[in-house]
C-alpha cells in the first residue's frame, strides 16, 4: 500500500478515536440463519462459490524442501509440481488410465510420478512417459494422455488453482482490488512457520465474519489481546471480492508526535485481509498470521493457521520469539473459533431465524450478500 494510502487511514483512525465515533454504515442489517444451517444451501456454496472461485492451496515456500505437494480441493485430488526451471503446474492428481489417485503423500522430491496400481509414469510437466507392455493400447497417443492439467495462478507467493478445469476466470480481474496493497510486504519471499490444522463444529462463513469485525474485542478478548487495541474502532473496506479490516493498536495516538509523512501502518495496527473466499492474511508488525477456513459440511470448518516470517528475520530472532508469537495469536483466534462454535450451536436449534448486525458490523452483511449473489439466493 503506498505511503500516502497509508497516512490517510492512519487519520481517518485517529480521527474516530479522538472523537469517540467508529466507521458505521446506514443501517443494520439482518442474515437469515438457514445461511449457515442448511445443507442445500451449503451445496450451493460448494458448487457456485469453492468451485467457481480461485482456491489458495500453497505459499511459494511450501516447496522449499520438496518439488511436489498435493492438495484435496473441494473433492478434486490436486498434485502441485515445481520443474527444474522453477514453474509451478497444477494436475488432477490421477492417472489417465484407471483413474487411480497418483501420489499418496503431502510432499516430496520425485523427477517421476508412477501410478501406485500399473505403473504408467508421468513427469513434473504431467507428460505421461512411461506404459508397460503398452503394445495393449494401441490406439494410445502419450502426448495425449498426460495428467489433466487445472488453471493455476501465482501471486504475491501465493499459489492458486481450481477445481473447475471447464470454468473460465479472469484472474486479474479478481486481483484488481489488491494490487496495491500487499506488494510491499514481500510476500513471496518470506517462510512458513508452525502450520497447524484444526476441525471446528460451525458454518464456514462464522469464521470468515469473526474477522471482519472488531465489535467482540473487549469481550471476547478480555482476558489476551483487549487491552493491545481500541475497542470497535476498526476501519473495514470493500475490495470486492474480498475485503480489508484495519484495527488501531493503544499506541496508534504517539503517530501525533511523527511528521505525517512517517506514518506507517506497521507497528499501529493490525491489518486483516479477507482473501475471498477463505483465506485470511493479518498483518503484524514483523511478520503475517495466515488462515484458511476450509468448509468440511454445513456445521463443519477445517482451520488451517500457520505465519508467514521474512527470511533474515527469521534467522536473526531467537526460536522463543516466534513461538509465542504463534502461540498468542493462536490463542486469540481459537477464542474467536469457540465463539463461532456457540453461535452454530444456537441456532441449530431452530429458535434463532436471524442473526443481526450493527451499524458497525456493516462488513459482515456485505460478505452475505456477496455470497448470496453468487448463488442466487432468493431475497
Amino acid at each position: 500500500m503506498k505511503p500516502s494510502a497509508q497516512q490517510q487511514l492512519i487519520q481517518t483512525c485517529i480521527d474516530n478515536i479522538d472523537a469517540g465515533t467508529t466507521q458505521m454504515s446506514e443501517g443494520e442489517y439482518f442474515s437469515p440463519t438457514s445461511r449457515y444451517t442448511d445443507k442445500h444451501h451449503f451445496e450451493r456454496e460448494l458448487e457456485k462459490v469453492f468451485k467457481r472461485n480461485p482456491v489458495l492451496v500453497a505459499h511459494v515456500s511450501d516447496f522449499d524442501d520438496a518439488n511436489y505437494l498435493t492438495r484435496d480441493v473441494f473433492g478434486t485430488p490436486v498434485l502441485l509440481t515445481r520443474d527444474e526451471s522453477g514453474q509451478y503446474r497444477a494436475f488432477v492428481n490421477a492417472c489417465r488410465h484407471r483413474g487411480v489417485q497418483l501420489v499418496g503423500d503431502e510432499s516430496g522430491c520425485k523427477r517421476r510420478f508412477t501410478c501406485p496400481y500399473h505403473g504408467w509414469m508421468y513427469n513434473q510437466q504431467g507428460e505421461l512417459k512411461g506404459v508397460p507392455d503398452a503394445q495393449g493400447f494401441p490406439s494410445l497417443d502419450k502426448s495425449k494422455s498426460g495428467l489433466k492439467p487445472l488453471p493455476l495462478w501465482q501471486q504475491e507467493g501465493f499459489l492458486w488453482t481450481m477445481p473447475d478445469a471447464n470454468h473460465d476466470f479472469d484472474f486479474k480481474t479478481f486481483w484488481q482490488p489488491l494490487a496495491d496493497e500487499l506488494d510491499h510486504y514481500h510476500i513471496q519471499d518470506m517462510v512458513s512457520y508452525g502450520e497447524e490444522t484444526s476441525l471446528w463444529a460451525g458454518n464456514w462463513k462464522l469464521f470468515v465474519e469473526g474477522g471482519i469485525e472488531s465489535y467482540h474485542f473487549n469481550v471476547a478478548h478480555a482476558k489476551t489481546i483487549a487491552s493491545f487495541f481500541h475497542n470497535n474502532a476498526s476501519l473495514c473496506d470493500a475490495l470486492l471480492p474480498h475485503f480489508r479490516m484495519l484495527i488501531p493498536k493503544a499506541n496508534i495516538g504517539d503517530l501525533k508526535q511523527q511528521p505525517k509523512s512517517q506514518w506507517r501502518l506497521q507497528g499501529y495496527t493490525h491489518m486483516v485481509y479477507q482473501l475471498f473466499p477463505m483465506c485470511a492474511l493479518l498483518i503484524q508488525e514483523d511478520h503475517i498470521a495466515m488462515f484458511i477456513m476450509k468448509p468440511v459440511a454445513v456445521d463443519q470448518t477445517e482451520v488451517t493457521f500457520k505465519m508467514l516470517i521474512p527470511r533474515d528475520s527469521y534467522q536473526q530472532k531467537p526460536e522463543s520469539y516466534w513461538q509465542l508469537n504463534h502461540k498468542i495469536t493462536r490463542d486469540a483466534l481459537h477464542e474467536d473459533f469457540a465463539m463461532a462454535e456457540a453461535i452454530q450451536r444456537g441456532i441449530s436449534s431452530g429458535h434463532i431465524e436471524q442473526l443481526r448486525f450493527g451499524r458497525f458490523e456493516h462488513a459482515l452483511g456485505s460478505f452475505n450478500e456477496l455470497v448470496a449473489d453468487m448463488i442466487d439466493e432468493k431475497p
